[in-house]
């Protein structure tokens, strides 16, 4: 197909990576749109907040068996759009083409997939020991690019500009160590302090660092010049620093603030290159009516060594708040900062909030809704079974609205453990 063509054309400067995100990889966290630090209990505050540790958990040693979240969200279209527009096999009208073109942002179609599983872990009263699989990926493909595809080369004289074009990821082995300390703080009947110290064992990297050029509409045609530098490595290592503090307050109020990657980066030195590609045409194009991929030539296609180069993980500061509101009705929020849009984070603020019922005995029921931060506006429920020795949980969160044609993101998680 002449459309999947130019795809191949468009998207041929762009690398498949396959990544991985820091987030909490628990499910019951999912369920509560990420806004359950400040009552994250046992093996649930691996990668939240590790003073939660020192909270009563009531079973004094957990095994994880499985833990995990995987993700995948877009800041535009949506399945309504794909699936009324690219499934039926019709040709696109004007104002088809139109309806899809006003679901993508003008600043770019952007991307982020990310996942933690916890692979194996342990909790014993204030200590945890976990092992498990962390990282980000994230695109922008500029807005261009898809006006090109789908209005083709109806306007002389325009450039379809590919600068804004981007695209990293990472993926790591993380060993996590946490533990944390009572104390005595007037005011709160509980408070308690802790750090986690990761060791992160990079499996690779990949960023587009520089994207420029373009393709220049012409009377006779377009003319392609797109250029772009990155670089890559297939391993490396790196520690980060988690700190946090944790208090009640009155029985049913529970507060608290942590830092996460307080110290924190990666060195990649395994197999690092630099990569450089540029691709000319040699001889005007049409869009769609007439394309040859013999006119389609790469000026230059290059790898080279370069010296290892270290990546910063973002400082990102989470303060949270738990209520009681009953012996089965619990309310949690939280507040979402980082520092640094390193490695796939944006400094956008999050805020989420949280509902957990456990009134069915065995069968909490959960729901959330987060704004802002890197996910955006997304709503979540979960569910699970809470047996005295068996902890089993499922989360699912989707962006966009209610309504299923709305989706344009969806995150699933799924938690077992063992409790004694």
């Amino acid at each position: 197909m002449k459309l999947v063509r130019i795809f191949t054309l468009l998207f041929l400067l762009f690398w498949v990576f396959q990544a991985f995100a820091q987030l909490s990889g628990d499910a019951r966290s999912l369920g509560m749109a990420f806004s359950s630090s400040a009552d994250a209990r046992g093996l649930e505050q691996v990668g939240q907040n590790p003073a939660a540790l020192a909270l009563h958990n009531g079973p004094n040693f957990e095994l994880n068996l499985f833990s995990a979240t995987f993700s995948g969200f877009l800041n535009g279209l949506n399945y309504g759009i794909y699936n009324q527009y690219f499934t039926s096999g019709d040709t696109l009208t004007d104002g088809d083409i139109n309806d899809i073109l006003s679901s993508i942002p003008t600043d770019g179609l952007q991307a982020n997939l990310y996942t933690r599983a916890t692979l194996l872990a342990f909790y014993a009263r204030s200590l945890s020991l976990s092992l498990g699989v962390v990282g980000n990926g994230n695109s922008r493909q500029p807005y261009d690019v898809f006006e090109l595809v789908l209005k083709g080369n109806s306007q002389v004289g325009k450039t379809y500009n590919i600068a804004d074009a981007a695209l990293s990821g990472f993926g790591a082995l993380e060993i996590s160590i946490a533990t944390s300390k009572e104390l005595r703080v007037p005011l709160f009947d509980f408070f308690a302090v802790g750090g986690a110290i990761r060791y992160l064992s990079g499996l690779g990297y990949a960023e587009i660092t520089r994207a420029e050029g373009g393709l220049d509409n012409q009377a006779n045609g377009i003319n392609v010049n797109l250029e772009v530098e990155g670089r890559r490595a297939s391993g490396g290592s790196g520690v980060a620093l988690d700190v946090g503090a944790i208090g009640t307050w009155q029985g049913r109020w529970t507060f608290g603030f942590s830092l996460m990657n307080l110290i924190g980066g990666m060195k990649w030195s395994s197999f690092t290159e630099g990569f450089r590609k540029r691709v000319n045409s040699t001889q005007p194009l049409t869009f769609p009516d007439a394309f040859e991929d013999s006119t389609i030539i790469s000026d230059e296609d290059t790898s080279f060594v370069i010296d290892p180069f270290n990546t910063r993980l973002p400082v990102i500061m989470v303060a949270s708040v738990a209520y009681r509101f009953s012996r089965s009705l619990l309310i949690t929020g939280e507040y979402e900062q980082a520092f640094q849009t390193a490695m796939g984070w944006t400094t956008t603020p999050r805020l989420a909030a949280g509902i957990e019922y456990t009134g069915l005995k065995i069968i909490p029921l959960r729901a959330g809704i987060n704004l802002g931060g890197r996910i955006g506006p997304a709503l979540s429920v979960g569910t699970g079974i809470n047996l005295h020795f068996l902890y089993f949980n499922l989360g699912l969160m989707w962006r966009g609205g209610i309504a299923p044609s709305s989706i344009h993101g969806l995150a699933v998680g799924t938690t077992l453990r063992l409790r004694f």
